[in-house]
């Protein structure tokens, strides 16, 4: 079995956190020293230009907890904002330190598992014949305005592997994205191949899009960056925007 090492960030999320992490917690009494766990927990910088109101304390003090339990071994936090990228690096770097052969990102305000996905999707990915891909993308339910109705297609980046071939892991250069090296030479995971693994093995639910003041936040941190957003908050509930899906010459998508 590979070694795993789950890079998790997050701020504002003690309502969550317990029933993301169950799982994860769940897999790792199973498997002890087969998966390392670092957290980072810092304010991104777009909010505070923005002026949104934060207060991660009570997460930070379940976070602090579960590090003196040993279930976290690195824990990054304070009020430093930073880009999403810069701050997944901080969590990065150790994981890289301590030779991972995987890296699992998780969003703790929002990406819900089973311990039974985890132990499939691994599985998957230690096939023979995947064994040469250095990226793996995860396709989530991605929930719109409440928990019963979500879209598909949402499959960003969640696995990288430390070491395919002549390529080694390096650090995150975007969001859900990182870069490879190759002696000198640096490469995009958007150059390199990749899988997704089928929705049959994993496809976890996803709440980012729920209609809350967090949504509202995050449509106003996504206008702040690209000055557009696919969604927006009408009449109280979020559902589609008319004026990005005009621009980008995109449908609606469909709601199931």
């Amino acid at each position: 079995m590979s070694k795993l090492g789950l890079l998790i960030t997050a701020f504002e999320c003690e309502k969550e956190l317990n029933e993301v992490l169950k799982p994860w917690i769940e897999y790792k009494n199973l498997h002890k020293d087969d998966i390392i766990i670092s957290v980072v927990s810092l304010p991104f910088k777009q909010y505070v230009e923005l002026g949104v109101k934060q207060n991660n304390t009570l997460t930070v003090d379940r976070l602090r907890e579960l590090k003196s339990q040993n279930i976290i071994q690195h824990l990054y936090y304070g009020n430093n904002a930073l880009e999403e990228w810069d701050a997944r690096n901080l969590a990065l770097k150790p994981l890289l330190d301590e030779k991972c052969d995987l890296t699992w990102i998780l969003d703790s305000q929002d990406e819900y598992y089973n311990c039974g996905q985890i132990d499939k999707a691994l599985r998957y990915i230690e096939k023979e014949d995947n064994q040469f891909c250095p990226v793996f993308k995860i396709e989530f339910k991605n929930f719109i305005g409440d928990k019963k109705h979500y879209i598909k297609g949402f499959r960003p980046n969640r696995i990288w592997r430390r070491k395919c071939g002549q390529f080694e892991l390096n650090k995150f250069y975007y969001d859900n994205n990182c870069s490879f090296i190759d002696g000198e030479i640096e490469y995009k995971d958007e150059q390199l191949a990749y899988k997704t693994i089928p929705t049959n093995i994993i496809n976890p639910k996803h709440f980012s899009w729920l209609s809350d003041q967090r949504s509202l936040n995050k449509i106003a941190f996504q206008h702040r960056r690209w000055n557009h957003c696919s969604l927006r908050l009408n009449n109280g509930k979020i559902d589609f925007c008319p004026e990005y899906h005009k621009k980008m010459s995109i449908p609606y998508p469909e709601i199931f």
